[in-house]
């Protein structure tokens, strides 16, 4: 896991996965300009939370009703945004790409490409071949890549993030953490955003 919890830094804890975690990741740019602010990027499970482990943890009603409001979140914002090809996603490829990636110059470019690829472009990512084109596309060797995401390493360290983002109470993504605080949703961008501020202020009245 990242310094949250002793540094000014912001943890944000995510599935490729997620529209949530998509709109998010969107947004971070325009709540917290020109790196502003220390963004970890920890990718995790979405599927090893206890609510998703079998199934959408959402009765028919609430689905209709997230349908919806992804598009509302998505006009409001002006996000673009695309039904995926194939829903409920499975994120798995793309998570253990990010972190086959994350000390390569091409780390940012992959986790941009992975997130647009998804909820914009509509692809089917939960193909482990489509995860490898999206590679090859931002410069990546698709070979590298496929044998990297199989790497013992690179999937013990998804399981790790997972187990010890829901250790520090993680029960959904997008979760950010900024020192001993958690916020849960895209929607809490600006909460947080707030926290840090007050947190700054304190720190230079000091």
């Amino acid at each position: 896991m990242g310094d949250a919890e002793k540094t000014g830094a912001v943890d944000f804890c995510y599935d490729f996965a997620s529209p949530w975690a998509y709109f998010a990741n969107a947004r971070l740019s325009e709540v917290f300009p020109s790196g502003s602010v220390p963004i970890n990027r920890i990718p995790v499970y979405l599927r090893g939370f206890e609510s998703f482990r079998s199934a959408i943890p959402y009765s028919a009603a609430k689905l209709s009703y997230l349908a919806q409001d992804m598009k509302r979140v998505a006009e409001y914002y002006a996000i673009p945004f695309g039904v995926p090809a194939v829903f409920p996603i499975n994120g798995i490829h793309l998570l253990r790409g990010a972190i086959f990636v994350e000390d390569s110059p091409r780390a940012n470019a992959f986790h941009e490409a992975a997130f647009r690829a998804t909820w914009k472009d509509g692809r089917n990512v939960s193909d482990k071949s489509i995860a490898a084109e999206i590679a090859q596309e931002v410069g990546i060797d698709p070979a590298e890549f496929l044998a990297g995401i199989a790497a013992i390493e690179v999937k013990d360290k998804l399981k790790n993030n997972t187990a010890a983002s829901i250790a520090r109470g993680a029960f959904g993504v997008p979760t950010f953490f900024f020192r001993d605080q958690m916020f849960w949703g895209q929607d809490r961008l600006e909460m947080l955003k707030a926290a840090i501020d007050k947190a700054q202020r304190t720190t230079v009245a000091e």
